[in-house]
């Protein structure tokens, strides 16, 4: 009988758990000093580093790991900011609720997940309860991590105005003793791969750049719903993060150059029983040299990918091309993207529009693109193919994505110009006879083309038409 009993339990420890923690560390970004596993027991991550100069340099004044703030209840419409109802900074995940998968992770990269129940209201967790999963994905040779977290309400009742804050408490980066504790912090957004300060300090921050003379963090978020602030390091409280009490908007400047903290603010949907929402954040840190080709790198990861972005097609039909698409995240509803000819009458693409599923977002489509012959000498012509969100029918978090743009050639096959035929029938003189000359346009032209007939000697041939 006992034997019976351990075998149930191996069976059922295999069906709940799929792996265990890891030290995340590709020997560029590490999270946790060596000698620890990099997630905590309130599922986040441990203190970030960046290997700069051989040298990893901790990017959180002293130990501090990554801060979240949890908020539910107590009214707030979908979208808006406020600090009302149940706030549970850095909740641990109940006891035995805590489970590791991390068969996608191998050779210090990869993806690993934790997922955890976090109890509302600890009197009733019955009703009350949020499970909570973070799946960290790490390149082998990228600078930056991806995080995607799913908030499932595994309890009885509804969980109404769920909110969730990342960030840091204390901001610190670096080597340099004289800027490492006062970074300079800018609220913004990344537009075309690369980021770019808000011009007012009430527009929406997707982004955070924070940096030295020397190293540089970039803290970004795909979703729609996002906003980042910063605040001064004190006044505090201990244990809390002091940008999480601050609506972003009402940020007082764009810029900082303190002692301070910030965190990302995202409202979440309003959750009735096993229903779901999520986001993706990236976490990226270089040499300030580099920050701006890992910012471009997060730009092409946090969204999708077209290929080839020019190529070649003629009027003629002999060249066409395929452009592919494919999704570099899963969503969590239907992706539309459009494409849209500047210049229908030089191309032509079909289809123009794609979907993209959560069971196929990671599956190519492909646009054909075809050269229209317009018949006008009008030279090889650059026209744009643009790629576009469909925001009414897509996944918000993918609504903020910037447009695409592949430059295609269209190369001329018409030359200006006019053919003459050879002269039907013969003449003599003194016959009433006529003779037909038959005259084409090489290309269509865009106004009318007069043509002078003359005759060499009129008194031998009249010209008529």
């Amino acid at each position: 009988m006992k034997k019976q009993f351990l075998l149930f339990v191996s069976i059922l420890y295999s069906i709940y758990s799929i792996g265990q923690n890891q030290v995340l560390d590709n020997d560029k970004l590490r999270f946790g000093d060596d000698a620890e596993l990099s997630i905590n027991n309130k599922g986040n991550l441990k203190q970030p580093f960046l290997k700069s100069d051989a040298t990893f340099f901790k990017l959180t004044y002293g130990t501090n790991a990554l801060d979240s703030k949890f908020g539910m209840g107590g009214g707030g419409g979908p979208g808006s900011w406020n600090v009302s109802g149940t706030l549970l900074p850095n909740p641990v995940m109940a006891n035995g609720s805590v489970v590791f998968d991390s068969s996608g992770w191998a050779n210090k990269s990869g993806v690993i997940s934790v997922q955890g129940s976090i109890q509302i209201a600890p009197t009733t967790p019955a009703t009350s309860s949020l499970l909570l999963k973070n799946s960290y994905s790490l390149g082998a040779d990228d600078r930056f991590l991806e995080v995607t977290c799913t908030f499932t309400n595994n309890g009885t009742g509804n969980i109404e105005n769920l909110r969730y804050w990342i960030g840091t408490r204390d901001d610190f980066i670096g080597n340099d003793s004289s800027t490492q504790d006062v970074p300079i912090k800018t609220r913004g957004n990344l537009t075309n791969g690369a980021f770019v300060p808000l011009v007012l300090r009430t527009e929406r921050s997707s982004a955070l750049k924070v940096s030295t003379a020397d190293e540089a963090v970039l803290f970004f978020t795909t979703s729609s719903r996002g906003n980042i602030s910063h605040a001064p390091y004190t006044p505090r409280t201990a244990g809390t993060n002091p940008s999480t009490l601050i609506n972003p908007s009402d940020t007082d400047t764009v810029t900082i150059n303190l002692d301070s903290t910030y965190s990302m603010y995202v409202r979440l949907k309003d959750l009735a029983p096993n229903e779901s929402d999520s986001f993706v954040w990236y976490y990226a840190a270089a040499p300030l040299d580099e920050i701006d080709v890992v910012i471009g790198a997060v730009a092409a990861a946090s969204g999708y990918s077209i290929t080839p972005t020019s190529t070649i097609v003629n009027e003629s039909g002999t060249t066409t091309t395929s452009i592919s698409v494919v999704m570099d995240r899963k969503p969590s509803s239907d992706v539309v993207v459009s494409a849209t000819v500047a210049d229908p009458s030089e191309i032509s693409v079909s289809p123009t529009s794609l979907t993209f599923t959560t069971d196929d977002w990671n599956t190519t489509q492909t646009i054909e693109v075809t050269g229209v012959d317009e018949f006008i000498d009008d030279g090889d012509v650059d026209s744009n193919l643009t790629f576009s969100i469909v925001d009414a029918s897509s996944d918000n978090d993918f609504d903020s994505l910037d447009d695409q743009i592949v430059e295609i050639k269209n190369q001329d096959d018409d030359t200006a110009g006019f053919t003459l035929s050879n002269v039907f029938g013969t003449l003599a003189e003194g016959n009433s006879q006529t003779a037909t000359v038959s005259l084409v346009l090489g290309a269509k032209p865009l106004s009318d083309v007069v043509i002078d007939i003359i005759s060499s000697d009129i008194t031998e041939v009249s010209l008529g038409t």
